[in-house]
């Protein structure tokens, strides 16, 4: 089980870092 877990949250890191890489583009393309 611990296995498991580590890997759904190393999978739900992931996905928080997509989400901010995302409003950074979002931000970037606004300014310009």
């Amino acid at each position: 089980m611990k296995v498991g877990s580590s890997r759904f949250f190393n999978f739900s890191q992931i996905h928080l870092f997509l989400i901010y890489f995302f409003l950074f583009f979002l931000c970037f393309f606004n300014k310009v």
